[in-house]
């Protein structure tokens, strides 16, 4: 069974922001390797990135940049589908980004 959680950023109309996706699931051995697939797909920018396995499991914590609501929807709903996921949460980690 796949779940997955939205927290949805105070201002739904807000366009870029920074997300957190948080993923688990079983890791056969190129889950980092699935997950990054689809995010590249996206055109998110990749800002952080950790990946702990341990045994046959693993975690992934990504931020992302560049990626609208919607979008983020959409990859959370689409990295859920994947076989090696059981679990995906996001959440909008702060407002667009300043000084670029």
């Amino acid at each position: 069974m796949t779940s997955c959680l939205q927290l949805k950023p105070p201002d739904p109309d807000a366009d870029a922001g920074r997300y957190v996706l948080l993923i688990e699931g079983v890791d056969p051995g190129d889950a980092l390797l699935r997950v990054l697939g689809l995010v590249s797909v996206q055109q998110a920018r990749v800002t952080a990135l950790t990946f702990d396995r341990r045994g046959r499991r693993f975690r992934a914590k990504l931020e992302l940049e560049d990626l609208g609501v919607q979008r983020a929807e959409h990859l959370s709903r689409r990295l859920a589908q994947l076989p090696v996921v059981e679990s995906v949460s996001f959440g909008w980690s702060g407002g667009p980004r300043t000084g670029r």
